[in-house]
């Protein structure tokens, strides 16, 4: 159904046509945005007590989208929805409880509502679950129970609960280490997008863990985590132009890399840009500037 068709029914008072009609004006979809619009209709659909439509003026009070912010009120809102049965809604109260959100933190409370949408099988609330055992939020610890469901989410390709079991498999502090699981998980995250889990493929490749070695690899998934934005895969990526590993010597290119992980703060990268600052390598010979990074690099060693 469309916008126009949708407009039809809702001024007849029909709550789904009301809800989806919001929808669209929220998103511009087959009509003009108009969050005004969009308030209206939505409040229209919630106060006929359609969860979905409560369930989005939640996100809108939470985001401050058509609306002032309101952490309380996105709680009022997410709530009506849950107790409707609403899976997503249930998750967010849950998530409420466990931060704070407009509501006192209740850590059990958290956990009932997390519960609740459980049967579902939402991936977002199987992993916010883990969370709680794994913590021990209103609930015994128990590592077992958070394997299961962040088995549970990573199956369904949630990239959290995918990157927490690579962690543990590739440490081996809470399971038995297994590199090549710890591998695969990282590079499902990787293939979903995940610039940190890009980068911890990148290691995996470089050391040989968990799959063969292949400096090649290394490279091409340092360099996607690079280009995402991560400071630890730029300083690797100047570290493989620098030393001509997976990619022929390029100084310059190196030191494009070290500077770029250096200005977001990554501590290792401020010895490597001091240093060729101070020989010039990359880069004309700066003593000043080299200097400079050297500093940052030895006041960081102090505060550890």
């Amino acid at each position: 159904m469309d916008a126009q068709n949708y407009l039809k029914a809702a001024e007849e008072g029909d709550a789904r046509a009301q809800c989806y009609l919001g929808l669209c004006y929220a998103k511009g979809d087959g009509i003009e945005k108009d969050w005004d619009k969009a308030i209206i209709w939505l409040k229209r659909s919630a106060k006929q007590n359609y969860a979905e439509a409560q369930y989005n003026l939640g996100l809108c009070n939470a985001k401050g989208l058509g609306m002032n912010k309101s952490l309380y009120k996105a709680f009022k809102w997410y709530k009506r929805a849950a107790e409707q049965g609403h899976v997503k809604a249930q998750c967010n109260v849950g998530v409420c409880y466990l931060e704070g959100i407009g509501v006192m933190k209740n850590y059990s409370k958290a956990v009932e509502w997390y519960m609740k949408a459980i049967p579902a099988g939402d991936a977002i609330t199987q992993c916010n679950l883990a969370i709680c055992y794994e913590k021990g939020y209103g609930v015994e610890k128990d590592l077992q129970v958070a394997q299961k469901w962040y088995s549970e989410a990573a199956d369904q390709n949630h990239i959290e609960a995918l990157c927490k079991l690579a962690t543990w498999y590739y440490n081996g502090d809470l399971v038995e280490k297994n590199m090549p699981k710890a591998f695969q998980y990282f590079l499902k995250a990787a293939q979903l997008g995940d610039s940190l889990a890009m980068c911890n493929v990148g290691t995996c490749y470089y050391l040989g863990n968990g799959t063969e070695k292949n400096w090649d690899k290394a490279f091409e998934y340092y360099l996607k985590s690079a280009q995402a934005g991560n400071a630890k895969a730029q300083c690797n990526v100047g570290s493989c132009y620098e030393r001509g590993e997976g990619i022929e010597i390029d100084l310059e290119q190196a030191f494009y890399w070290y500077e770029k992980s250096a200005n977001q703060g990554y501590v290792k990268a401020y010895s490597l840009l001091a240093t060729f600052y101070a020989e010039g390598l990359g880069i004309e010979q700066n003593r000043e500037i080299a200097e400079k990074w050297f500093r940052k690099s030895s006041r960081v060693r102090l505060l550890d």
